[in-house]
């Protein structure tokens, strides 16, 4: 079971009323909030280096032919595509991460109601 899953079921298990869009809200939040700890590994390092190396090496491979050759689109296309994905992958993340830097309401509310119910307070910013 994914965390938006778990904070879903754990809202209507006290009666909260979920509608869609909070659903998608919570989803994204705790997406967000998983991204941020992937960017903390070594391993996202990795594959940042890993997609820029796919870049250089297909602007490479266009560089390396001439304007007149028969594959110079393609080789295009591909240098193109190639550098939109990880251009847009990475102004995503960023957002999504930077996003989920405050819970939505209805997390918050249903933190609320489950500290009341376990008789502790609420963390800060709740």
């Amino acid at each position: 079971m994914t965390q938006a899953a778990e904070i879903i079921d754990g809202l209507a298990a006290m009666g909260a009323p979920i509608e869609d869009g909070d659903r998608r809200l919570i989803q994204d939040w705790t997406d967000g909030r998983s991204l941020h700890e992937l960017t903390n590994c070594r391993g996202w390092d990795v594959l940042m280096r890993l997609m820029q190396d796919l870049v250089t090496d297909a602007t490479r491979n266009l560089l390396s032919v001439k304007p007149s050759h028969a594959d110079v689109i393609s080789l295009h296309a591909t240098a193109t595509d190639y550098a939109s994905f990880a251009d847009m992958l990475i102004k995503r993340v960023g957002l999504m991460i930077e996003d989920s830097r405050k819970p939505p309401e209805i997390a918050k509310k249903g933190a609320a109601v489950a500290m009341r119910f376990s008789g502790t307070e609420p963390l800060p910013g709740l």
